[in-house]
């Protein structure tokens, strides 16, 4: 089920740009300031991707929630952020190998700067994984977090007729509009019923996974 490449729409002007032309145009339309700049996407499927302006006053943990409520929540699940080597979890905790996790309380501007980069991890069973990287800084307007761009929606089509899908199955991946998914009540590729398997097609890279159905929150 991998995405193609997507273009992202800036929330300052409207300007529709690819993603490599958004990390430029962001920075010129919003200016220099004091937030991060920071580019966030699918790790194993960019074509969903996020531009972030985040105040370095704000904890990972803010950022944590954030990251959920407009991607990835579904079921309260663990996270866990990467950074330098590091592993930030809600809580601190040793396990009795390796480096002992640190806390998510840990600052924004504290462990990110200009160039950083890092992994994010959402549940431990069916894991979503991002990769992040600092870009610069940029003016945030004014808001804790604020979106500076996203990808468009991804216009999934169905794979028995072309028409636009509106159903993924959590199963196979098999994409469909609502006449083509269900077949006698089971999805068509792997014989699951639909009622139990099928989720919404939505702009995230959680579609799909679990029981995610959509964002909780659209912007901040």
């Amino acid at each position: 089920m991998a995405g193609p490449k997507t273009k992202g729409k800036c929330e300052s002007c409207g300007r529709v740009l690819t993603k490599a032309g958004m990390f430029r145009h962001v920075s010129s339309c919003r200016g220099d300031g004091r937030h991060l700049q920071i580019a966030v996407a699918a790790k194993y499927d960019p074509c969903w991707w996020l531009q972030l302006a985040v105040s370095p006053r704000l904890s990972l943990r803010v950022l944590d929630r954030f990251l959920r409520d407009i991607w990835l929540e579904c079921c309260g699940h663990m996270s866990a952020f990467t950074i330098g080597g590091v592993r930030y979890e809600p809580d601190a905790h040793d396990y009795g190998w390796g480096e002992p996790v640190k806390a998510m309380s840990a600052g924004v501007g504290q462990v990110l700067g200009a160039g950083t980069t890092f992994g994010y991890e959402y549940d431990f069973g069916t894991t979503t994984e991002l990769e992040g990287r600092v870009v610069g800084t940029i003016d945030g307007g004014g808001d804790a977090i604020a979106v500076l761009a996203r990808n468009e929606p991804i216009p999934w089509t169905c794979e028995g007729c072309e028409a636009p899908a509106t159903l993924v199955c959590a199963v196979c991946g098999t994409v469909a509009c609502d006449d083509c998914g269900p077949i006698d009540g089971h999805c068509k590729d792997c014989g699951e019923y639909w009622e139990e398997v099928g989720l919404p097609v939505v702009n995230s890279p959680r579609m799909g996974l679990c029981g995610y159905t959509g964002p909780l929150v659209r912007a901040v």
